[in-house]
């Protein structure tokens, strides 16, 4: 059953290549066509040129842009007229024509195709059982046996020619073709018997003998066609399966195994079938498997074992694949299963020095197969990645590390590096130069960093690394810029001096230290702003603990639990994380080129938010408020202080980004007034209001805290409001009058409220003569905010004012007049009914004094 699955595979891929094969010569036949034609057509007939001009009655000559002119007075040739008849096509073609029908045709394949080619594979089967059913039957010594190998396998061969010269009467070139693949492969299973098995020649005749064999099939191929070399692709590959051997020589074994890939991979390339030696790949990696899961521990076998992947996965894509136009992905995919292979094997010797040399030396062949066929450094970029990940698992000794990482440092940095100065390197060559660095410089740190301390030889390695990245970054700017090119070196020249410094100073003195490195690298090289942001980036990652530890303080205060100001990060946490990223990404929106005018903005921005940031948390240092009877005394000074630093510097500057037409300034301080009302709504009005929760305005009427409060409130809203209407919004004023027509409000009733209750507004419960009285102050208010709107000609206060009167008429018809009797309700009906009296007289007054202002400005 295996031989006819095995002689299927065989045939279905041989008719697809004669498809192919058949397509392209069309293709090829149609363009030469084509091309003709076009020549011809572009350059008048010869013999028009020194014909005379004919009569315009003459007929034209129809026949003339045809391939073949002909002349129209020579006489027909009778025979041209006649109709020809096809050739009869040759053996050879006609036996191997792929069926155009399409499909798989069931009595083509196992009729016709099959049963030769699955004969072919038998016979070298049935050589090798013959064989041990002799062994096993003790008639034959070994030596016997070997020659009998050699003998079966050279009368197959000898077979094969004999069809071959009796071509035309078998008419079939696939006889010659099955024997010669069962010659191949009796002649390989003789030579590892003689070799491997029995030790009757030496390795040095065993490799003669598999060279010439292996030599052999390869000229059997050019004379007997691609299917000899299939077949002996299979042959040669089950030849060690085969042949069972309680001790195998692993040496021979892998040398022979290499010498079988390059010899089929170099007979397919000469052959136009480059998938052959893809095939002989995927055999070769195969027996590489089944290699290591013998785990190879003496030295000579896993030093064979690792050369010879290093030759399946460095030379055989180079001789299988040359040439072809699409080899990228094969040549990655051998390099990717060699140097995962490799991998395995400096496991399994425990990392040892000869091991690794081993990977060295892939990674050498990979370099110099590469510096002249691009496609293979794609391949060396995933050796370069996995041998990071080995170094990084090993428990390396220093010493060995060094050397070790010095190699790997050459070979797949300095080498891409050198290419990109000789403008030959490609993309993926650039990545690499940029990641190789960096990555040996964490996988060290990962090693050796104790934590503690200064560790001088270390930063010295990394320094080297360093001095490498640098040198690429500085070649790539020269050769090619390109911008995310940049930023990869840029981050990988960030993260080495962040490592380096690692080595050097405390990690209480890094932020600065990483603070100080950018600002070097702004001021000497502005040109390398890159590098300079990305130290800002790893920087900004030793404060975002900060700023979380910040964050998470001060997210309860949002459902009204005020945090105390020993949850909030101590002070040298802020002096030694937060206050060195501030001033650095401050200097980076100062030292920035004009034309990154993004990159300024958001450094600008962050500056401000981190110096947000660190006033909150030092200004918090001067108010404990470290339990709720302290809140309740000093909360409300504590938000009126903040709201008025706020309030100061978002004013500040507006004033001074506006004289000084700085657009930056003006939209900080628009920020930082927004900030400060956003504080006093949410915490002075909803959360923390002193009519509804317990906090200490101060005994003295209006000489206390609701006066600044609300006070800053009300600047903070008028300031919006005309920032929003200088912005382009003209619904600025509006919202902001809004504002201050319920600030006002709210002042006067906790004014009076503080009249009845003293500092704390919650302390008593309210009386009807205070509740009465509320009504009363919310008229006067609505007079107030009437006469204002007259004053100012604004429609809007005089609708709030009327707003706020209904709202006060209802309150004293709906809630105050039901809680009195007697003469307490009558003089409040006629208190209220004079008072509306008077505001309709007074508001008809304004109306008319309005109406007739208007026609004398008309």
């Amino acid at each position: 059953m295996l031989i006819v699955v095995l002689g299927a595979v065989v045939a279905w891929l041989w008719s697809q290549l004669k498809a192919l094969r058949a397509s392209q010569g069309a293709l090829e036949e149609r363009l030469h066509a084509l091309e003709w034609r076009l020549h011809e057509a572009g350059q008048p007939d010869r013999h028009e040129r020194t014909r005379p001009t004919a009569p315009a009655d003459a007929p034209t000559d129809v026949t003339r842009s045809q391939p073949a002119a002909v002349d129209p007075t020579a006489p027909a040739d009778p025979v041209a007229d006649e109709p020809r008849e096809a050739a009869p096509p040759s053996p050879e073609i006609g036996y191997d024509e792929p069926d155009t029908r399409g499909g798989l045709d069931f009595e083509e394949l196992f009729g016709r195709r099959l049963p030769i080619w699955a004969g072919g594979i038998t016979l070298a089967i049935g050589g090798i059982f013959l064989v041990r059913l002799a062994i096993e039957s003790g008639l034959m010594t070994p030596p016997v046996r070997v020659a009998a190998s050699f003998a079966f396998g050279i009368a197959l061969l000898m077979a094969a020619e004999l069809a071959h010269r009796i071509e035309a009467r078998l008419a079939d070139p696939r006889v010659r073709q099955a024997l010669a693949g069962a010659g191949l492969a009796t002649l390989y299973a003789a030579f590892y018997l003689a070799g491997s098995v029995y030790a009757l020649i030496g390795a040095g005749a065993a490799f003669g003998g598999l060279a010439l064999v292996t030599a052999l099939a390869l000229g059997l191929a050019f004379r007997f066609g691609l299917p000899t070399a299939l077949l002996g692709l299979v042959g040669g590959f089950a030849t060690p399966a085969m042949i069972s051997s309680e001790d195998p020589n692993l040496p021979l074994l892998t040398f022979y195994l290499a010498l079988l890939a390059a010899g089929i991979a170099y007979t397919g390339q000469r052959m136009g079938a480059a998938w052959l030696g893809l095939v002989a790949l995927l055999g070769g990696f195969g027996w590489g498997a089944l290699v290591l899961s013998a785990m190879p521990v003496a030295t000579q076998d896993f030093v064979a074992t690792g050369l010879y992947l290093v030759v399946l996965g460095a030379a055989v894509p180079v001789i299988a694949l040359r040439g072809s136009q699409s080899a990228s992905w094969s040549y990655t995919a051998a390099a990717a299963l060699a140097s995962i292979q490799l991998a395995m094997l400096l496991a399994l010797n425990e990392f040892s020095l000869l091991a690794w040399g081993l990977y060295l030396l892939l990674l050498i062949a990979l370099a110099v197969l590469g510096w002249r066929e691009p496609a293979i450094r794609r391949g060396s970029g995933f050796a370069a990645a996995l041998a990071l990940l080995m170094l990084a698992w090993w428990d390396a000794p220093a010493r060995d590390f060094v050397v070790i990482a010095t190699g790997i440092a050459v070979l797949t940095a300095a080498i891409p590096i050198a290419l990109a100065r000789l403008r030959r390197a490609g993309e993926e060559d650039r990545w690499q130069a940029i990641a190789v660095p960096p990555a040996l410089a964490v996988v060290a740190i990962w090693q050796f960093h104790e934590g503690q301390g200064a560790q001088v030889l270390l930063a010295m390695g990394i320094v080297a690394l360093g001095a490498l990245a640098v040198a690429a970054a500085a070649i790539g700017r020269t050769v090619a810029r390109s911008e995310r090119h940049e930023w990869g070196h840029g981050a990988a020249i960030a993260l080495i001096v962040y490592l380096a410094l690692l080595t050097l100073v405390p990690n209480t003195a890094i932020v600065w230290s990483l603070a100080v490195a950018a600002s070097v690298c702004l001021f000497a090289l502005p040109r390398w702003h890159h590098a300079a942001l990305a130290i800002l980036g790893i920087a900004a990652g030793w404060a975002i603990p900060t700023i979380a530890a910040w964050s998470s303080a001060l997210a309860p205060a949002f459902v009204g639990m005020p945090a105390a100001a020993s949850e909030l990060p101590l002070p040298t946490m802020l002096a030694n994380r937060l206050l060195p990223v501030a001033l650095l990404t401050a200097l980076l929106s100062w030292r920035l080129d004009g034309r990154l005018r993004e990159l300024r903005l958001i450094t600008a921005g962050s500056a401000i938010a981190l110096a947000v940031i660190i006033a909150h948390i030092a200004y918090r240092q001067l108010f404990p408020l470290s339990d709720p009877q302290a809140f309740a005394a000093q909360g409300l000074l504590e938000r009126t202080g903040w709201q008025a630093l706020l309030l100061a510097a978002g004013f500040a500057l507006v004033a001074v980004g506006s004289a000084r037409a700085a657009s930056w300034a003006v939209w900080t301080g628009r920020a930082l007034v927004a900030l400060s009302l956003a504080h006093f709504v949410v915490f002075g009005l909803v959360l923390h209001n002193p009519l509804w929760d317990a906090q200490a305005v101060g005994p003295w009427p209006l000489a206390n805290l609701l006066l600044p409060s609300y006070a800053l409130g009300a600047i903070a809203a008028w300031l919006a409001g005309r920032e929003i209407e200088r912005a382009g919004f003209a619904r600025g004023r509006l919202a902001s009058d809004v504002v201050l027509m319920a600030l006002a409000l709210g002042f006067v009733l906790s004014t009076l409220r503080q009249a009845f209750a003293g500092s704390v507004l919650v302390a008593s419960p309210m009386g009807a003569s205070e509740d009465l009285l509320r009504s009363l102050l919310g008229i006067v208010v609505a007079l107030a905010f009437l006469a204002w709107g007259w004053w100012r000609k604004q429609r809007r206060w005089r609708v709030g004012s009327l707003v706020l009167m209904l709202g006060a008429v209802a309150k004293v018809f709906l809630i105050d007049a039901a809680g009195l009797d007697g003469l307490l309700r009558v003089a409040s009906f006629l208190a209220l009914g004079f008072s509306l009296i008077g505001i309709g007289w007074i508001y008809s007054r304004l109306l008319r004094s309005d109406t007739s202002e208007a026609p004398a400005q008309a």
